[in-house]
């Protein structure tokens, strides 16, 4: 079940080069356990232990790789717009105190000729 999600997950990402786990290493354990079912050896058996260690190692290093991008990229993110959410705040209450003091002189104005 994890293998077809695997390839899953290779198929839905085809753009993402994801630089542990290849689609090649997906290929290979799917051909071993072709292999076992084909010929139940001992030697076989070792061969797909070998691969699940290997693949094991691979997607823990990908699991990792990642987590820490997607920590970067919304981190980064995150600072960005917390940034730019500032500076937009401080601008609307600068405009709006604008506003306010034009309408106060207006209205002063008009008690003035009023």
């Amino acid at each position: 079940m994890s293998h077809y999600n695997l390839m899953s997950l290779h198929n839905n990402l085809k753009n993402v080069q994801l630089p542990h786990c290849k689609i090649e290493d997906l290929e290979n354990l799917e051909k071993e356990l072709v292999k076992l079912f084909n010929d139940l050896t001992m030697d076989r058996l070792q061969s797909l232990i070998t691969s699940l260690e290997s693949l094991r190692t691979k997607m823990v290093t990908q699991h990792k790789w990642v987590k820490e991008v997607l920590n970067k990229t919304i981190k980064s993110d995150l600072l960005n717009i917390r940034d730019k959410c500032r500076a937009k705040a401080h601008e609307l209450r600068f405009e709006r105190a604008m506003l306010i003091k034009h309408k106060q002189e207006q209205w002063n104005h008009d008690e003035e000729n009023g």
